[in-house]
């Protein structure tokens, strides 16, 4: 996954500058066992994470992509954090509704695409959100073999 993120890296960076926003990756230490899903399935899942959280910002701001490895688990956790306004409540509980949106020319699409794909994968995402911004957090499980 760490190479998928860096391949994407030029593009979310590029959509950031126009708004003005820094994006910051974080890593893991250690290497990455492979998860089960293929590249352009997660490329279509971090791109939309990311162009949300850019947007959620509006000027200015940082979104933060964390790749999360331990050792011992068999999961890989991605988190892509913006310090925007938040999602409301009344939000948090449709956000993943098919043709749910709070974008003027949002489709509803993104976020209820994703959530199929990561759960096709066998995954879970989840998402929280404060006064500060919103955290979506991606649990994939990790290739044993």
């Amino acid at each position: 996954m760490d190479q998928v993120i860096q391949e994407l890296l030029p593009i979310i960076e590029n959509e950031a500058l126009l708004h003005n926003i820094e994006v910051r990756y974080i890593s893991p230490e250690k290497p990455c066992r492979p998860v089960w899903a293929g590249e352009e399935l997660l490329k279509q899942v971090i791109l939309n994470l990311c162009k949300n959280g850019i947007e959620a910002m509006d000027e200015g701001g940082i979104l933060s992509i964390r790749l999360i490895f331990l050792p011992n688990d068999d999961f890989l956790t991605l988190e892509v954090q913006d310090n925007g306004p938040g999602i409301s409540s009344q939000a948090m509980n449709k956000i993943f509704d098919p043709f749910y949106t709070t974008k003027e020319n949002g489709t509803g699409l993104g976020l209820p695409v994703c959530k199929r794909i990561i759960q096709d994968l066998k995954g879970d995402i989840q998402v929280s959100s404060g006064e500060t911004g919103a955290v979506f957090r991606i649990k994939l499980p990790c290739f044993s073999g």
